[in-house]
Order: C-alpha cells, then sequence, then structure tokens
C-alpha cells in the first residue's frame, strides 16, 4: 500500500467550485487578513499550489468569491421579488430572500 495520498480527478470548474467554497467558509470565519491559503487548501481537500494555479493569489481568489457570492445573492432575491407582485410584497420577499442569504 502506498502512502502517497491520491487525488481523484475532477473537471475544472468542479475543482474549481470546491475552492470557492472552502474560501468562502474560510475568509468568513477567520476574515481576509487572518485566513491562509495553507487552510483554504487543506478545506478544500487539495494542494496549496493547486489553489495557486486555478484561482491565482489571495486577492485574486478574494475577488472571485465575492463575485461568486454576490451573483448568488442577486439571483435569491431577484427569483423572491417576482414583478408581478405588488411593490410592498416584492419588497419584503426580496429583503427575506437577503437576510435569509447572507444569514445561510
Amino acid at each position: 500500500m502506498s502512502s502517497t495520498p491520491t487525488f481523484k480527478r475532477l473537471p475544472r470548474a468542479v475543482r474549481e467550485q470546491q475552492m470557492l467554497d472552502a474560501a468562502v467558509k474560510v475568509f468568513s470565519r477567520r476574515g481576509f487578513h487572518a485566513a491562509s491559503m495553507d487552510e483554504i487548501a487543506e478545506d478544500a481537500g487539495i494542494s496549496k499550489p493547486m489553489v495557486y494555479a486555478y484561482l491565482g493569489t489571495k486577492e485574486e481568489l478574494f475577488v472571485a468569491c465575492l463575485h461568486r457570492e454576490g451573483t448568488r445573492m442577486t439571483e435569491a432575491i431577484a427569483g423572491a421579488a417576482a414583478p408581478e407582485l405588488p411593490a410592498d410584497e416584492r419588497l419584503w420577499r426580496g429583503l427575506r430572500a437577503f437576510f435569509g442569504f447572507v444569514g445561510a
């Protein structure tokens, strides 16, 4: 039996999402400055050089996280606040979607 870790080959898009998921957790838990690429890589189950190769520096990774989560939040709010609803109902549904997203 080999003691070398084996990594399952995944499509790049899937692997990037795993890295972003791990990064969002670490940035949320520790904040940008205290978060480390080592911890992000460990949480994602990959090597630190792979994080750098796929997503760049810590700053670039953070921007990628902000972009992805911002898009998800916008989609959640838009999905909840259907345009055919009265304005007050759209407002309340949008607010609930926003706070639900942030809470999760």
